[in-house]
């Protein structure tokens, strides 16, 4: 038989939740504020399955050559070069990270709204990664002391 959860651990749980939805909240707000997206909360994915998925990706680029850029502007362009190329599949599902925080889950998302999204990032200097549910595609800029890296497979 399962042992009861105590009451100190109900309440860490509750707490944790609670911080996930705060956060979730905020990102939410800075999508429909910042980036003109009505992003909703059933659009989050599990923070564990999330990360894993992340861990993956970060392992697959290790191993694939990368663009440098000096300016993030220029490592921008280079995504737009990426939205014409993988034109034929915009209605396809991905998992996005951008003005992401740990714990909250990447987004799921048609890619067609992640590129739509992403006409209005121009403000803010942060790490992207797009990546198809099934590893068939993905790209990752990141954002680094003095230049940008972009990589990707699949397109």
């Amino acid at each position: 038989m399962a042992q009861e959860e105590t009451r100190k651990e109900k309440l860490a749980r509750l707490l944790a939740k609670g911080k996930l939805k705060r956060e979730r909240n905020e990102i939410i707000e800075m999508y429909t504020d910042d980036l003109k997206y009505p992003l909703t909360m059933d659009k989050f994915l599990d923070p564990t399955y999330s990360n894993t998925i992340r861990s993956s990706v970060y392992r697959k680029i290790s191993t694939l050559p990368e663009q440098r850029f000096a300016e993030y502007q220029n490592a921008l362009t280079a995504l737009k070069g990426m939205k014409e190329r993988s034109s034929a599949l915009r209605e396809r599902t991905v998992v996005f990270y951008y003005l992401f925080l740990q714990g909250t889950g990447g987004i799921e998302l048609p890619l067609q709204d992640v590129w739509d999204i992403l006409e209005n990032a121009y403000k803010n200097e942060m790490d992207i990664m797009i990546v198809a549910i099934d590893f068939s595609f993905g790209i990752s800029l990141e954002v680094e002391e003095y230049s940008c890296s972009v990589t990707s497979w699949g397109l």
